[in-house]
């Protein structure tokens, strides 16, 4: 299926294990990085519940950093939240692009939510699945690789550990039920 067909769906047994999978990750890692872009004009674009499900995960250190790319007056003001979110607008995003690989390449497992992610950040993704392939235990140099929440495919699916063929509302609601977080939704 060509990158960017908006066709792909788990069927509920198999996403349901990935996100058991997810959260097995996320509970693991010591410096998980969110990757989302926003108000490009994506239909895989974050939505409101899924910010506040992000949100939920950075409070409760189960992320530790942001890359937030784009800008949208329908999305709540991001809370910096000492320093651990980095917003660049789409326009500033190629004078910040070195930024924004390093903070990728830094984690130990990075969250892309959707799939629009821009192709000059290939490199970080293929530096975190070849930390990961290496078999070295993430704590000493290694990496539990990145995940892909999105229903569209990408270049890079078949790196990704694992790749949820989802909508990033349900699989990040499922994600919140399993770590006894749902509660905290405001909505």
């Amino acid at each position: 299926m060509p990158a960017g067909t908006n066709s792909l769906r788990d069927v509920e047994d198999v996403e349901n294990y990935k996100v058991e999978r997810l959260v097995s990750l996320l509970r693991m890692t010591r410096h998980t990085v969110l990757y989302t872009e926003v108000g490009i004009g994506n239909s895989d674009s974050l939505s409101i519940f899924s910010y506040h499900c992000l949100q939920i995960l950075m409070t409760h250190g189960l992320a530790n950093f942001w890359i937030w790319i784009g800008n949208n007056d329908r999305y709540p003001k991001v809370r910096r939240q000492s320093g651990h979110i980095l917003v660049v607008s789409k326009e500033e995003c190629d004078e910040n692009s070195g930024i924004v690989s390093d903070s990728m390449k830094k984690a130990d497992l990075l969250v892309v939510v959707g799939n629009s992610m821009n192709s000059q950040f290939d490199d970080a993704l293929m530096y975190i699945a070849e930390k990961s392939a290496d078999g070295y235990p993430y704590d000493i140099g290694g990496s539990l690789g990145f995940i892909f929440i999105s229903t569209t495919s990408s270049r890079l699916d078949n790196l990704a550990t694992p790749r949820l063929n989802s909508f990033s509302d349900e699989v990040l609601k499922k994600s919140l039920d399993h770590l006894e977080l749902l509660d905290e939704l405001p909505c």
